[in-house]
């Protein structure tokens, strides 16, 4: 009799165990948001974070996170609108973390999977940016800058190896290269990025946090809303482009390249008239549209065959006619470098040699013979 008794309490008590389980919410997704603001982007960040407190409509299936860094010794994780009345939590205060290290983005992501185990995650990045370049010199940093220190996308590659994101936006310039979106491809379902400058305010984060969590349709209407608030500004300020990129699809742009490069291996080639995608005159760098560079240099059977692989790639592009006071005429939503022997390509071209891109696209071949690698 006891032996019964004792097994109707532990049944009682193993069923009232389950019911309490299922009672918590299932989290479909995360959103982290990584915002490197120990520079000159701070305000810009802590605004950010205001506009998307004021946004986001807090739903229990679902959390916005943000890990930001505006400070020199502290960096906090902070759970946006937590509660549904436009405040937010902070889950966790770090002292003394580089938010330009890749341990950094990798403790916090592991943080976040303690945190919240989820069926999906995905990634925002603000700060600033500027694609592929090494992250031995301020001025060529590749993502983010703290404390004179860069994080390269190879770190960043690596860092993201133990998790497959739904996507990554990055809110940082430069970031929607062809050497940068190869080397990430197996890091994410999608990338956002701009191949161009991003004008400090960012993306309207107000309009955009509850997009985060949507579909692929989602994702496309942040391109859109972030299009169409910079083409509705004035001046200068009526400045951007961005694409949303499907990694799956990187593969066959790369084969189509690499067949039509190799064909072509012993023609001379022009950028002339090639598209510019860097549109600061004070800013040293080179990224040139990819399908005007194309067009430029092969025939129109292969531009048709390299543009249908290019369009399958590509969920969304857009582009505001004009970006800081200049013409777009020619914009495909990725960008590709071009090395050229003048006193400041010097100091990038063994380095561009390292990507996965230089390595798999035949771009060897001829940048090999242009440069002497």
């Amino acid at each position: 009799m006891q032996k019964l008794i004792l097994f109707i309490i532990l049944f009682l008590c193993i069923t009232s165990c389950d019911k309490s389980e299922d009672a918590q919410p299932q989290i479909e997704k995360v959103v982290i948001t990584y915002m490197a603001g120990n520079n000159s982007l701070r305000q810009d960040i802590e605004n950010a974070i205001i506009r998307m407190e004021e946004g986001y409509t807090k739903k229990e299936n679902q959390k916005l996170l943000v890990y930001v860094k505006t400070d020199r010794h502290k960096s906090h994780l902070i759970d946006i609108n937590s509660k549904g009345d436009g405040k937010s939590d902070t889950l966790k205060t770090y002292y003394d973390m580089n938010s330009s290290s890749p341990n950094t983005l990798k403790n916090v992501i592991n943080e976040v999977k303690k945190l919240h185990k989820a069926k999906t995650y995905s990634l925002v990045m603000s700060s600033h940016g500027t694609s592929w370049f090494p992250e031995n010199d301020i001025k060529f940093r590749s993502f983010g800058q703290d404390e004179g220190k860069e994080l390269s996308i190879k770190d960043l590659r690596i860092a993201l190896s133990d998790i497959k994101l739904d996507f990554i936006l990055f809110d940082a310039c430069y970031m929607s290269s062809i050497e940068v979106l190869y080397e990430l491809k197996n890091s994410a379902k999608y990338i956002i990025a701009s191949p161009s400058e991003v004008i400090s305010f960012g993306f309207p984060y107000e309009k955009v946090a509850n997009l985060f969590f949507e579909n692929e349709e989602g994702l496309i209407k942040i391109c859109k809303e972030y299009i169409s608030f910079y083409d509705k500004q004035h001046g200068r300020f009526q400045s951007a482009n961005v694409a949303m990129i499907k990694t799956e699809a990187l593969n066959q742009v790369i084969d189509d390249l690499k067949r039509i490069l190799i064909k072509n291996s012993n023609k001379d080639l022009r950028i002339d008239n090639v598209q510019q995608l860097v549109f600061d005159d004070n800013v040293d760098y080179e990224a040139y549209d990819l399908l005007s560079f194309i067009k430029t240099n092969f025939n129109a059977d292969e531009v048709k065959s390299f543009k249908k692989k290019l369009d399958e790639s590509l969920s969304y592009i857009g582009n505001t006619p004009s970006f800081n006071g200049k013409t777009v005429n020619d914009f495909c939503g990725i960008s590709i470098y071009y090395p050229q022997k003048n006193r400041t390509n010097l100091l990038y071209n063994s380095y561009y040699t390292t990507y996965s891109f230089y390595r798999d696209s035949g771009i060897k071949i001829l940048y090999g013979k242009l440069i002497g690698l």
